[in-house]
C-alpha cells in the first residue's frame, strides 16, 4: 500500500493554480520542475516564507511520485508474473485434461476390448462344452448300442429319428414348433461340422500334394544336375583319354625324329664317289621321301586332333557357363584340360618345328651327296610340309 498523502494548505493553492493553468511545471536534465505561481498570489505573506514552503512541498510531492512510481513498477511486476503463473496453470490443466481424456481413451478401449476377449473366450467355452456334452452323450449312445448288440447307428442320426418321433407324436402347434426348431438346429450343426471336417481333409490332402509336387519337382532338378554332371565327368574323361593319346603320340614321334636324327647325323654319313652316291641315292631317296609324307600326315593328323580338342572344349565351356556357378569344380577341370590342350598345342608346334628343322637338316644333307633332280624333289616335300 503507498503511503498516505498529507496536504497542506499552500499544495492545494498550488495543486489549484496548476489545475487552472496558470503555473507550469518545468523540467530540464534531470532536475525537478519548479511550479511557477501566479502573480494573484497575497502580498502581505513574505517571500522568503513563500519560497521555503514552496520548495518542501515540493520536495515532498516528488518524494511521494517517486514512492507512487516505485510502488506501480512493483505492482505491474507483480502482475506479469501472477499472469504468467496463470498462464501457465492454465496450459498445465489444458495438459491435464487432454491426458485424462487420453488414460479415459485408452482405458475405455482396453476395457471394450477385454470386454470382446472374455466374451469370446466364453463363447468359445460354451461351444468347447457343448461339444464336449454332445460328445460323450454319443459315447455314451454307442456303448449301450454296442452293449444291447443292436445296429451301429450313429448317434446323430437317433437324435434326428427321436425327434422326428416327437415331432409326429406332438398335440399342438407349439410343441411342433418347439421340435422342429431344435430338429433344425440339430441338423444344420451336424451338417457344419461334416463340412468342416471335409474342409479339413481336403486341406490336409492338398498339402500333401503340393508337398509331394514339390518333391517331384526336386527330385527331378536333382535328376538333371547329375545326368549333366555325369555328361561333363564323361565329357571329362573323354577329353582326359584324348589328351593322353596325344601326349602318347608326341612322345612317339618324338622318338622316331630322334631315330631319324641318330640315322641321319652328319657323323654317320660318310663322303662317296659319284657313281656310289648315285647309286646309294636311288637307294636312301625312297625310304626319306615315305618319312616326309609320314610326318605331314602325322601333323595334319595332330592339328585336327587338336583342333576337335578345342572345338569340345569350347562347348564343355560354354555347358558350364550355361549351368551357372554351380559347376565351379567342373570349370576348374575345364581350365586344367584347356592348359592341357594348350601346352599340348605347343608341344605339337615344337614337334613340327623339330620335323621341319629335320627336314632341312635332311635336305641339306641330300644337297651335299644327291643329284639335282632329287635335291628338288625334296625342296619340293619341304615346301609342301612347310605349307601344311
Amino acid at each position: 500500500m503507498s503511503p498516505p498523502i498529507l496536504r497542506c494548505p499552500a499544495v492545494m493553492q498550488v495543486e489549484v493554480s496548476s489545475s487552472r493553468g496558470r503555473g507550469r511545471d518545468v523540467s530540464d536534465g534531470g532536475e525537478r520542475g519548479v511550479v511557477l505561481l501566479d502573480d494573484s498570489f497575497p502580498q502581505d505573506v513574505s517571500s522568503g516564507r513563500q519560497s521555503s514552503v514552496w520548495n518542501k512541498n515540493v520536495s515532498f510531492l516528488l518524494k511521494e511520485v517517486d514512492t507512487l512510481r516505485d510502488a506501480n513498477n512493483k505492482l505491474q511486476e507483480q502482475l506479469l508474473q501472477k499472469e504468467e503463473e496463470l498462464q501457465r496453470r492454465m496450459v498445465e490443466e489444458e495438459l491435464r485434461e487432454e491426458l485424462e481424456k487420453g488414460s479415459k481413451v485408452v482405458l475405455d478401449e482396453v476395457l471394450s476390448s477385454q470386454k470382446d476377449r472374455d466374451h469370446a473366450l466364453m463363447s468359445r467355452l460354451l461351444l468347447a462344452n457343448e461339444e464336449r456334452d454332445e460328445a460323450l452323450l454319443r459315447i455314451q449312445r454307442l456303448q449301450r448300442t454296442t452293449q444291447s448288440e443292436t445296429v451301429n447307428v450313429d448317434a446323430a442320426e437317433m437324435e434326428v429319428d427321436k425327434l422326428l418321433q416327437c415331432v409326429c407324436d406332438a398335440h399342438s402347434v407349439q410343441q411342433v414348433e418347439q421340435f422342429g426348431s431344435v430338429l433344425v438346429e440339430r441338423l444344420k450343426s451336424a451338417q457344419q461340422r461334416r463340412n468342416d471336417i471335409t474342409a479339413q481333409e481336403m486341406k490336409a490332402v492338398m498339402e500333401e500334394r503340393e508337398g509331394c509336387v514339390n518333391k517331384c519337382k526336386r527330385l527331378e532338378q536333382d535328376l538333371n544336375e547329375e545326368r549333366e554332371q555325369r555328361r561333363s565327368q564323361e565329357e571329362l574323361l573323354r577329353l582326359q583319354t584324348e589328351r593322353d593319346s596325344a601326349l602318347d603320340e608326341r612322345r612317339r614321334l618324338e622318338v622316331e625324329l630322334q631315330a631319324l636324327r641318330a640315322n641321319h647325323s652328319p657323323q654317320n654319313l660318310t663322303v662317296s664317289p659319284p657313281s656310289s652316291s648315285a647309286h646309294g641315292d636311288s637307294l636312301e631317296a625312297p625310304p626319306l621321301l615315305v618319312q616326309l609324307e609320314q610326318l605331314s600326315q602325322e601333323k595334319q593328323r595332330m592339328e585336327a586332333e587338336l583342333q576337335r580338342c578345342q572345338e569340345v572344349e569350347q562347348e564343355a565351356n560354354e555347358r558350364v557357363h550355361r549351368d551357372g556357378g554351380d559347376k565351379d569344380r567342373l570349370l576348374s577341370q575345364h581350365l586344367w584340360t584347356c592348359g592341357q590342350v594348350q601346352q599340348c598345342e605347343s608341344e605339337t608346334e615344337d614337334s613340327s618345328l623339330t620335323s621341319t628343322i629335320t627336314t632341312e637338316y635332311i635336305i641339306n644333307v641330300h644337297d651335299k651327296h644327291t643329284y639335282p633332280t632329287n635335291v628338288n624333289k625334296l625342296h619340293t616335300l619341304y615346301f609342301f610340309s612347310f605349307c601344311l
